[in-house]
């Protein structure tokens, strides 16, 4: 089953793709989660048949549900990815053939997430019934007044923020460290904006943050591109970058210090000059939480994939 799960969703990831690039969008399709749970279901259930003959039917239909289900997950995980990247993103439930009169109510296009049933993404035993996914016309729209929540990951959440508050230290400690043993290879002019990074990091998570949070929030909200992103939203972007320990290539730890950012966090605390890109930053930082948090992505692919939507790029004349 895992082995379906590989080449079903490779697959429908290949399709999405191509929709995706049909539609203008140029944003890589999204894989979803192997439900594990479900195989280990079917193979609990089988190992109650003491005859394999009588437990058999097991591995007929019951995986072919499975194998349409990775279908099933792949629109759903790419319709929310595209949700929260602005787009307009439309599911379509299709009959197939002369199906039963649940499914035929469950017939329809629906504008996700708002009109979507959950039963829209259930299926008896037998159902051929088809879910497709209209990505839209590329066009993008300001989603983020709406509340991002998911059942599945406030487990994982709770664990993370225990673990933070557990390993963060007490406040007013110096939180970053600054490797010097190579600065005798770097530039005078690179190791002063390294210092300078790591101060302003120091300082910001050091306050008062929640202070420092609602300015942000208070500042951006005059920016019409900004009028609903949410405090929420803003606090989850600035844990991300300041609080939050990630699971990186060097092992479970805050984010470095960058210039460049410490400069745009500067003028959102102080919202004295914002710049396009410093909106941006917040935008960046958000939806990069929830992929890397809700859809298990690693920091590296996480940060590739938003930049599709949300490049941090600093102007030349700002360096």
């Amino acid at each position: 089953m895992a082995k379906n799960y590989d080449l079903v969703s490779s697959y429908s990831m290949q399709v999405q793709e191509a929709l995706n690039k049909k539609a203008n969008i140029n944003i890589k399709a999204v894989k979803p989660k192997l439900n594990q749970g479900r195989i280990n279901g079917l193979v609990n259930k089988m190992a109650e048949y003491e005859d394999f003959d009588e437990g058999k039917w097991l591995l007929d239909e019951p995986v072919i549900n499975f194998t349409q289900a990775v279908v099933d997950d792949t629109i759903k995980a790419n319709a929310d990815f595209q949700y929260k990247a602005g787009l307009h993103p439309e599911i379509v439930r299709k009959e197939a053939g002369n199906c039963c009169e649940w499914c035929k109510t469950l017939v329809g296009v629906y504008a996700y997430p708002e009109e979507v049933p959950e039963d829209v993404w259930r299926r008896h035993r037998y159902c051929r019934c088809t879910v497709d996914y209209l990505p839209g016309d590329g066009k993008k729209q300001d989603i983020w007044s709406k509340k991002w929540t998911d059942v599945d990951r406030d487990d994982k959440i709770k664990e993370r923020i225990e673990y933070n508050s557990k390993s963060a230290g007490a406040s007013g400690a110096k939180n970053y460290f600054r490797d010097e043993s190579k600065d005798y290879i770097k530039d005078s002019e690179r190791i002063r904006k390294e210092k300078h990074a790591y101060l302003m990091y120091d300082e910001i998570k050091n306050s008062n943050q929640e202070i420092i949070k609602r300015k942000i929030f208070n500042n951006i909200n005059t920016f019409e591109e900004m009028k609903d992103f949410s405090k929420e939203d803003v606090d989850i972007a600035f844990n991300h970058v300041f609080n939050d320990l990630h699971d990186l290539e060097n092992g479970k730890m805050l984010f470095e210090p960058e210039y460049e950012m410490a400069q745009s966090w500067t003028r959102l605390i102080n919202n004295r000059d914002i710049q396009s890109h410093d909106l941006i930053l917040l935008k960046h930082e958000r939806l990069e939480h929830d992929l890397m948090y809700r859809h298990d992505m690693k920091y590296q692919e996480a940060h590739d994939r938003v930049s599709e939507i949300y490049l941090y790029k600093v102007p030349e004349e700002d360096k």
